[in-house]
């Protein structure tokens, strides 16, 4: 009983993630006035993303986080010893060692709907 509860906390913060704050509001059916007066209904669009984003975002967590290790494994001993040669290029190796790091490592660790 205890792991069906801490399950359905998982699941219920997991869905919260998977939708940004722009997407939470076209979730919803709107009603547009036109110009001559007429209400015009819009349905949300009903696919399959949001459940692939629910379930999904576990497992790109993951594949992330482990991407985000072997870069920074990569890079960081790459930068010492590009830091002990005497290259004139120096600045512009190690910006773009921080640069795939960010890349890697950066950015939101949950899929979007």
């Amino acid at each position: 009983m205890r792991w069906s509860a801490h399950l359905l906390v998982l699941s219920v913060f997991l869905a919260g993630c998977s939708y940004s704050n722009g997407e939470r509001q076209g979730a919803f059916p709107t009603a547009e006035r036109q110009a001559d007066g007429t209400i015009v209904y819009r349905e949300p669009k009903r696919d399959g993303s949001t459940a692939v984003a629910i379930v999904g975002t576990p497992f790109f967590a993951v594949f992330k986080a482990v991407t985000c290790v072997a870069t920074v494994v990569v890079a960081a001993p790459t930068a010492g010893v590009i830091a002990l040669t005497d290259r004139s290029d120096k600045h512009r190796m190690r910006q773009s060692l921080d640069d795939g790091v960010g890349e890697n490592c950066g950015g939101p660790y949950y899929l979007r709907g």
